[in-house]
């Protein structure tokens, strides 16, 4: 938005309206009214804001991704006009909602993806380290372990 509120308010407001945000998928559709109502935040017309905000909350589901935006927002709103008791009551709703989440993750799977894709990284990584001038970054481990090996141990020049 970069202070452009009512610029940014008139490029996301179409979505507005039931007809355009029928076309897009459930998700998509309750970011877009976070967003709008943001810019109605932001141009101050927080009770639109509000309004929007909660109809957001009865329509998607209560412990996800979503709903925290939604109360993020709703907290947001409401600090803006110095209401902090019901602010802080609608932080807490987020929390809670994303702790439902992270309660019903499962934990391995979790950091098994995770430990993967830092792994994925890393040997990326050393792909690009190994072979500078190399975009593709496919190299079997043993051209990966020799390359390392001559490299650390001054086996002179290399040629890829």
């Amino acid at each position: 938005m970069q202070g452009h509120f009512r610029e940014s308010l008139d490029a996301v407001s179409m979505y507005e309206d039931a007809e355009m945000s029928a076309k897009l998928d459930s998700e998509l559709s309750a970011k877009l009214q976070i967003q709008i109502a943001l810019a109605y935040n932001y141009n101050r017309d927080h009770p639109k804001a509000i309004s929007l905000l909660k109809s957001t909350l009865r329509e998607v589901p209560e412990d996800g991704a979503i709903a925290g935006a939604a109360y993020t927002a709703l907290a947001r709103v409401y600090r803006t006009i110095t209401e902090y008791p019901i602010a802080r009551d609608y932080s807490t709703a987020r929390s809670n909602a994303i702790a439902r989440v992270v309660s019903g993750a499962d934990w391995r799977k979790l950091i098994s993806d995770w430990a993967s894709q830092t792994f994925r990284k890393a040997s990326q990584k050393r792909n690009r380290e190994l072979w500078p001038g190399d975009q593709t970054g496919r190299r079997s481990s043993g051209e990966l372990s020799a390359r390392s090996h001559l490299l650390k141990h001054g086996g002179g020049v290399l040629v890829s």
